[in-house]
């Protein structure tokens, strides 16, 4: 009786020691966890979660069609909170594991791994998988099988927007409104198209006058040169597309011109067209057909009126 109560107590006794140990093993665990920053974003076509290591470690990861495991040689405690918040539409149940190795997350959507180190710092990017060529394959073949009264439709859409007030409905939700404004200045006319912010533009000189392209679509006040056109300009129109905006401008043929920059607005000057050398040729015969020489003058007068040119 005696001996068997001794065993007992040593039993109990050596129970105690094995909790006592376990208890300080999970502590010294716990008290090695390194302390890792973890931050996460979403990026164009991926999403990136960072683990910002304090000292070097190595990795293995685990990817599944619906979860994401990766497991480190060394335990560590971090908030993962910010990296479910930044990535709720890629992944959800982020955890840490008890042993504190592994970080697991569940996926919401079909990715592949990507992951790189730079110094203590691992990366790793949830990658939209692309389409597959099966199912681009089987889209193609679902457009084919369309019907002929969807395509009729369509080709009535597409109609539809070449009429005017479809064009209309196609255009930009915003133009800016450009003010033109007009004014002669000795030998040139001067228009300045008012832009409010930089535009790129180019001038064309055609048979029937200047052409100005500018490369954003803009509506324009044509009033004043329909008004009163200055000289040279003999009428003005303007016309806008989706990629940008015109000004046809009717001027006398061989007119010559300039342009520049004032700030954000864009300046033409239109001169007079150039004389050909015949042309100057013949108005200054012209002129000089009209001149009686000084020595004729003095000729006719000594001419008496009531004197032939024959009296004695």
């Amino acid at each position: 009786m005696g001996n068997s109560g001794k065993t007992g107590r040593f039993l109990a006794g050596s129970l105690m020691l094995v909790i006592l140990f376990a208890a300080i093993g999970m502590g010294q665990a716990a008290w090695a966890a390194n302390a890792v920053k973890v931050r996460a974003g979403v990026h164009k076509g991926f999403a990136r979660i960072v683990f910002d290591w304090p000292t070097p470690v190595t990795y293995t990861t685990d990817l599944g069609s619906a979860h994401l495991k990766i497991r480190f040689s060394k335990p560590l405690a971090a908030k993962l909170s910010a990296a479910s918040r930044h990535l709720y539409r890629y992944v959800t149940d982020l955890a840490i594991s008890e042993d504190g190795h592994s970080v697991s997350m569940k996926l919401l959507r079909p990715v592949r791994l990507r992951h790189r180190r730079i110094d203590g710092v691992l990366a790793f990017d949830l990658v939209i998988k692309a389409k597959t060529a099966a199912s681009k394959k089987s889209g193609t073949k679902t457009a084919k099988q369309s019907s002929g009264k969807t395509a009729k439709k369509a080709a009535a859409k597409a109609n539809d927007a070449r009429t005017p007030a479809k064009q209309a409905k196609a255009r930009p939700a915003y133009t800016e409104k450009v003010l033109i404004r007009a004014g002669e200045h000795g030998k040139l006319s001067r228009l300045v198209f008012d832009w409010r912010r930089n535009v790129g533009y180019s001038v064309v000189l055609s048979k029937g006058g200047l052409s100005v392209a500018f490369a954003r679509p803009a509506t324009f006040d044509l009033s004043e040169l329909q008004k009163d056109p200055p000289r040279f300009i003999r009428g003005a129109a303007a016309a806008i597309d989706k990629d940008g905006a015109r000004v046809n401008l009717r001027t006398k043929e061989g007119v010559r011109f300039r342009h520049f920059r004032a700030g954000t607005k864009i300046v033409l000057d239109i001169y007079a067209p150039k004389k050909s050398k015949k042309v100057a040729k013949d108005a200054k015969d012209a002129k000089d057909s009209l001149i009686i020489p000084p020595r004729l003058l003095a000729v006719q007068d000594r001419i008496s009126p009531d004197r032939g040119a024959g009296a004695a």
